[in-house]
């Protein structure tokens, strides 16, 4: 996926939710980018503040949060270890001994959606 591709789903994604949730607009959109995307936040950020106009995203920031590498037993599906990027994932399970698969999940996840409020008080 590219940078691109990404803020295009972005946008959809919120702007299906927002319609969903009858928002006139959003304020934020957060996601969560996994650390095996190997994009540009910085173009992802640039591409979603020109591309929101005329979208109910069009005043939402955009919040990335970054999902660092983990270590996941095959058999048991338990994480072993947040590795942070710093360090390999442990050799194997301490419950099996299986190798365990170094791993992220999907490369992104639109975790949240603020809708705006127009009330002032």
């Amino acid at each position: 996926m590219t940078e691109s591709e990404l803020v295009h789903s972005i946008l959809r994604q919120a702007e299906g939710e927002g319609r969903r949730l009858h928002a006139e607009r959003l304020a934020r959109v957060r996601c969560r980018l996994s650390f095996q995307s190997q994009l540009d936040e910085r173009l992802i950020q640039e591409m979603f503040a020109r591309w929101r106009r005329d979208t109910l995203c069009e005043h939402a920031d955009l919040e990335v949060e970054h999902l660092p590498p983990y270590a996941l037993c095959p058999r048991h599906r338990q994480f072993l270890a947040d590795c942070s990027g710093q360090h390999a994932p442990p050799d194997g399970c301490p419950y099996c001994s299986l190798e365990a698969n170094e791993m992220a999940g999907r490369e992104w996840t639109l975790i949240g959606i603020d809708a705006a409020s127009d009330v002032v008080c």
